[in-house]
């Protein structure tokens, strides 16, 4: 079962997964591939864990895909939108999400929101904008 939901595309909205179990973490990072092969520029509004608990060969794959496709992710992701309705959590990932991308170059721009209406406008608004010059 897939954790995106592609309906709304070019807003590409994904559940992060409780638990990656190791016999399915390579079709997990297929789906992540199969967005970029499209080759069309798109936003992404995610919900849900931080990262998949008890999931080490998943993120071992996702992390390498990461590092992989970091140019397709730049040219093609408008940005990442992590919806959180509870304030304190919400507070709590954007310090985690700052603390990341200063030890880890980020391909796309990045933002935490509580709710999903502020979510879909900040992705349209990055959908809109001109995509970066490379």
């Amino acid at each position: 079962m897939s954790n995106f939901d592609l309906s709304g595309w070019p807003v590409v909205r994904y559940r992060m997964p409780d638990h990656v179990p190791d016999d399915q973490a390579e079709a997990k990072i297929a789906e992540f591939q199969a967005i970029l092969a499209r080759n069309e520029r798109f936003a992404m509004i995610f919900w849900g864990p931080l990262k998949p608990a008890k999931s080490k060969h998943f993120m071992r794959l996702y992390g390498a895909w990461f590092k992989k496709n970091k140019e397709a992710q730049a040219r093609l992701c408008a940005g990442a939108v992590r919806l959180e309705p509870d304030e304190q959590r919400r507070r709590s990932f954007a310090l985690r999400a700052l603390a990341y991308a200063n030890n880890v170059f980020m391909p796309y721009p990045y933002k935490v929101v509580g709710s999903d209406a502020e979510a879909l406008q900040q992705a349209r608004d990055w959908l809109a904008a001109s995509p970066k010059s490379k």
